[in-house]
């Protein structure tokens, strides 16, 4: 997999984002448009609903599908481990009195 990077610092925010993805085997990275958008790259997190999330390796930045992104490994991390628990919450129907 070829990560965008334009400066040191994004082949550092690279190699961090390659070992919290590691840590998640269940990540399956892909990119949605690499000839316009090199730098994004997005993975679904599948089960009974499934998560979308997106990343930019360069800068270190997540983002949940319909939440604010975040930055750094730990962020990161916490966004992986809320889209797995999601991911596997089984859907309910609602039931009105």
């Amino acid at each position: 997999m070829q990560l965008y990077a334009n400066h040191e610092e994004d082949e550092r925010n690279n190699a961090a984002f390659l070992y919290v993805i590691s840590q998640f085997p269940q990540v399956k990275l892909f990119q949605p448009s690499p000839e316009k958008a090199p730098w994004h790259f997005q993975a679904v997190i599948n089960g009974d609903t499934p998560q979308l999330i997106n990343f930019w390796p360069h800068t270190l930045k997540g983002q949940r599908d319909g939440l604010r992104s975040v930055q750094g490994v730990e962020a990161i991390s916490g966004i992986i481990l809320g889209a797995i628990e999601d991911a596997n919450e089984k859907p309910f129907d609602l039931f009105e009195d």
